[in-house]
């Protein structure tokens, strides 16, 4: 240290300009836009089981999640379709959106019409696929009652060009099992109890997670009350969208509340310890350099920084504190004999360790699987780094005086009652051993649940709408389908073809209430040829008799040079047309897929019945899928529990050896089961975000018994300003996770219960890494110390260490 290289200034100087490059990077990258991701999915593991499942489930929210729909219901038919228009002229003044649409216009009716008329030879539904092959003559027989029907409205337009009418039966079967919507004056209208529902759908123009457009949310929500005051309607609405508005909203909340909560706690704390303005300004300068430090490694990495992380580094506040506390509280103890030099020299080791251990439990989650986990570990490992080097480099410059201030007598006091507690054999006994008691039987009635439903906290008013419509449109708003892959698209469409009539039948048996499928859409070439054979015949030995009844001619003879096959290109290349492109993934692990998205899903144990009996059929759920990851990823996890302890385990054996290591080691085992113990007690099934706490209850826990147990083995540390520097460690820390355990997000809210009850149990039990607590007061214990501190070298000499 006394090197001219590393002198005092120059460690400040260096520092400081390190700062100023951090600065100038973050104001490179702010000026690039925040890139704050909020995407829930984005947090979440890739499944290395399913690859192909991944890639459908990704492709699949790709295409879905800049849609929006609206549902705008009224008594009255009339008033529904008028409100709806009036709500989508309304709609389409925004910027955000486009493809505002009330109504099916004419020419994407038409559309359909011209994209199958040219193939109706070929194009059949079930229903006649059986008539044609068992009955034909009854096709007459609809044709004659359609002629003579006031409602059918054939046209001799239509009767010259079909006059076997066999075209109108299939379009108007398409999508028969996809909802309850039916168009009526160019309007898609569903009917729930007393009301008329008229859809009105759009697009977003950016991504569902761009902040600007979830700023613009309570503008629509200001359109809809107006829309329904004049109307006397009720407009109900559904899209990732609005999710991630609400998640963004809640976690924005959150962030203000825990950081700002942090913030003031550490600024009380500090005032009424060190009574000084100059310990405020040094606790909050290392806080804001970590955090600094963090954000931008993290955003040099990762590109942005997800709103998760942002969360969980407001509560680093409550950590990256910590070798401040240790700093500050010792230059306020050692009082006129202070030497910054001196006393960095003596904090080392201890802060050192302390860092070391810290980044071993965060590692942890840096080595899981979890994108957004790893965000956090890094932004946690680099905000204590950087709070690190701000004490190592800065303190020592900024704090060449001694401190005006001695400790508080009313800090003093409880500080070392509280040490003189610890000089009981039956309390050091006895206490841990209770811990461990209570710990094992929490874990004795633990529960484990990894359902990601758990962990969700969706807004009550958002899963109601989305209820309400999936009933009143017959559609499900879950990602339930059936994945369907084969070498190329006919074959595809041929296993989909095989599957149709099993889901006609769960359909009666009311396991599903409807299903989209492109077969239904789009026969397989083989089929297309099988009907056209149909329909051949049909018109061979039927046709006469037809013409004869209805007394015109027409060719009762089909050509076979007539058939050309209608393909999935043809049908794609309609713009208009974006269920049929919903429903075609492409090419998934050289597979060309498909999907059956699947409506009003009762059991799905059916489905994974019928799934299994096909090789190239899955059937996906993504929220099980999620659910069945953290069950794997929870058990890996497990492990790198294990893995990290031993590690820190190594790491003090080496320098306090077996037994002391042991020692040391027995708070940070106890506070994680304490942990657990605690959330299971509270009715809690645990889960990975458990474990994931338990990761930073060891990384933060050690600490304290570290910082006794150096201090015992420099031999002129004092006690008594060790464990306040302990405890306000703790207390910032508590209350940092302490608030994130009020937080409304399932997973957040439990992480904080365990990383709150382990870190108090740490805290609780770090004086047994004293070998023993001595008689006396706290005025011989400074004298000793201060003593010390004017000659370290000639302490050391005549007090040998007895560690190994």
């Amino acid at each position: 240290m006394k090197n001219a290289l590393f002198s005092i200034s120059k460690r400040f100087y260096y520092w400081l300009g390190t700062l100023v490059i951090l600065l100038c990077l973050a104001a490179v990258q702010f000026s690039q836009g925040a890139k704050i991701q909020t995407n829930i999915m984005a947090l979440l593991p890739q499944d290395k089981q399913n690859p192909a499942a991944e890639m459908a489930f990704a492709r699949f929210a790709d295409k879905l999640s800049n849609q929006v729909i609206f549902l705008v219901g009224q008594q009255d038919l009339k008033q529904a379709i008028a409100a709806s228009d009036a709500f989508a002229a309304r709609l389409k003044q925004f910027d955000w959106l486009t493809d505002v649409q009330s109504e099916i216009d004419s020419q994407t009716q038409a559309q359909w019409g011209k994209l199958f008329f040219p193939y109706r030879y070929q194009l059949l539904t079930n229903a006649q696929r059986e008539r044609l092959g068992t009955h034909p003559e009854q096709q007459l027989t609809r044709v004659k009652t359609a002629l003579f029907s006031p409602f059918a409205g054939v046209s001799s337009q239509e009767l010259s060009q079909d006059p076997m009418l066999l075209f109108r039966e299939f379009i108007g079967q398409l999508g028969a099992h996809a909802g309850k919507l039916n168009l009526i004056n160019s309007h898609l209208v569903a009917t729930s109890g007393q009301r008329h529902y008229v859809l009105v759908r759009a697009k977003l123009k950016g991504s569902a997670y761009q902040l600007s457009i979830h700023q613009q949310i309570p503008e629509l929500k200001r359109v809809e009350n107006a829309i329904n005051q004049r109307f006397n309607t009720e407009i109900l609405r559904q899209g990732v969208v609005f999710y991630a508005a609400q998640g963004t909203e809640s976690a924005q909340q959150e962030i203000s509340t825990i950081g700002l909560g942090s913030l003031l706690g550490i600024i009380l704390i500090l005032v009424l310890v060190y009574r000084s303005g100059r310990p405020l300004f040094l606790a909050l300068l290392s806080v804001c350099v970590g955090l600094l430090l963090a954000y931008v490694s993290t955003r040099w990495v990762f590109g942005e920084v997800h709103l998760f992380s942002l969360i969980f580094g407001a509560s680093l506040t409550g950590v990256s504190i910590d070798y401040a506390f240790h700093y500050l509280t010792e230059r306020q103890a050692m009082a006129d004999k202070w030497d910054s030099d001196q006393g960095l020299r003596m904090l080392m080791p201890a802060i050192t360790l302390g860092l070391l251990t810290s980044v071993i439990g965060y590692l942890g989650l840096l080595s899981a699987p979890f994108p957004g986990l790893q965000q956090l570990a890094l932004f946690s490992t680099m905000g204590l780094i950087g709070a690190f080097f701000t004490v190592v480099c800065a303190y020592p410059y900024l704090t060449q005086a001694p401190s005006s201030k001695g400790l508080s007598a009313r800090t003093q006091v409880p500080v070392n009652l509280w040490l003189q507690f610890w000089r009981w054999r039956a309390v050091r006994i006895l206490l841990p051993v209770c811990m461990l008691g209570f710990s094992l039987w929490g874990l004795f009635h633990a529960s484990y649940n990894d359902d990601i439903r758990l962990l969700q906290s969706l807004p009550s008013d958002l899963q109601y709408q989305e209820k309400r419509m999936g009933e009143i449109m017959g559609q499900s708003t879950s990602p339930q389908f059936l994945l369907i892959q084969g070498q190329n698209a006919e074959e595809v469409l041929q296993l989909q073809e095989r599957l149709l009539p099993e889901l006609d039948q769960l359909v009666q048996d009311h396991v599903i209430s409807g299903y989209q499928a492109l077969a239904s859409y789009l026969p397989s070439q083989a089929k297309q040829k099988q009907n056209f054979a149909l329909v051949q015949k049909l018109y061979l030995y039927q046709g006469p008799q037809l013409a004869r009844q209805l007394g015109m001619s027409f060719n009762t003879q089909i050509q076979n040079d007539a058939y050309t096959p209608l393909t999935l290109a043809t049908v794609l290349s309609q713009d208009r047309l974006d269920l049929l492109s919903t429903l075609w993934l492409g090419e998934i692990d050289g597979q060309a897929s498909a999907l059956i998205l699947l409506n009003g899903l009762t059991d799905a144990q059916p489905l994974q019945t019928l799934a299994n009996q096909y090789n190239a059929v899955q059937y996906l759920d993504k929220a099980d899928q999620v659910s069945e990851i953290l069950k794997v990823y929870r058990h890996h996890v497990a492990e790198l529990i294990i893995i990290a302890y031993g590690l820190i385990a190594l790491l003090l054996l080496w320098r306090y050896g077996i037994r002391r290591a042991l020692v040391l080691m027995l708070p940070p085992v106890t506070a994680g089961l304490v942990g657990l113990a605690c959330v299971a007690l509270s009715g809690y099934a645990l889960n990975l975000f458990n474990l994931l706490a338990i990761i930073l209850v060891l990384g933060i826990g050690i600490d304290y018994t570290l910082f006794f147990a150096e201090q015992e083995r420099q031999k002129h540390q004092l006690p008594h300003a060790t464990l306040l520097a302990v405890t306000l460690s703790a207390l910032t820390t508590i209350l940092s996770f302490g608030l994130l355990s009020l937080s409304q997000t399932h997973a957040i809210h439990s992480f904080g219960i365990t990383v709150f009850t382990g870190i108090a149990t740490a805290w609780l039990l770090s004086p047994l890494a004293l070998r023993q607590v001595r008689r006396g007061t706290i005025h011989q214990e400074m004298t000793t110390a201060q003593s010390t501190q004017v000659n370290p070298s000639q302490s050391a000499k005549q007090e040998p260490n007895h560690d190994h």
